[in-house]
């Protein structure tokens, strides 16, 4: 399968009926967008990790990730990894 195809099929790049353009969706930007596009499309996207193991109230590890979501999910589950080890 094509990329544009793939793309397409996952609802990931659509036609817009309003201005009639084809364009990526914005959960194609989430997923897959480099982290300048996805600050200049959606500059308040970040996401806070914490971490408590010891201390319920206070956390032992903290991360602040503004990146795509697959990469996001690597970096979380790479400390979480690291942290259980």
């Amino acid at each position: 399968m094509r990329d544009e195809k793939l793309l397409r099929s996952a609802g990931l790049y659509k036609h817009d009926h309003q201005t009639g353009k084809d364009g990526y969706t914005l959960a194609a930007v989430l997923m897959l967008g480099n982290d300048e596009v996805i600050q200049s499309v959606l500059p308040h996207h970040k996401t806070d990790a914490i971490l408590r193991v010891e201390n319920l109230d206070r956390y032992d590890d903290r991360d602040d990730i503004r990146t795509n979501l697959i990469e996001s999910y690597d970096r979380l589950t790479f400390h979480l990894i690291q942290r259980i080890r």
